[in-house]
């Protein structure tokens, strides 16, 4: 494997990030997206051993539910990620 560019590796360790921000296990990222991404292709490319496509980055963030501006901003200038945990909601059962 060639040397990769800094950023973009930055890029896929921001994935890493704002997975666990938001409180997702990589299973989790695989059932909400019905087997879209696999925990073995997250891991891959939160490890960047496996190059993501611009269209899944960008799936991802759908899935995350955060701009790729954040991202991109994150690698770029270092700035903060301000994303909003996921909310666990726990099941009622009516009396």
């Amino acid at each position: 494997m060639s040397e990769l560019n800094p950023e973009y590796i930055d890029m896929t360790s921001a994935l890493k990030k704002v997975r666990l921000l938001k409180g997702y296990t990589l299973e989790h990222v695989e059932l909400v997206s019905n087997g879209e991404f696999t925990t073995q292709a997250l891991g891959s490319y939160e490890r960047n051993s496996r190059t993501i496509s611009l269209k899944r980055l960008l799936r991802l963030c759908e899935i995350y539910q955060v701009s790729i501006y954040t991202i991109i901003s994150h690698c770029m200038y270092s700035d903060p990620m301000h994303v909003t945990p996921r909310r666990n909601y726990e099941l009622r059962t009516t009396a």
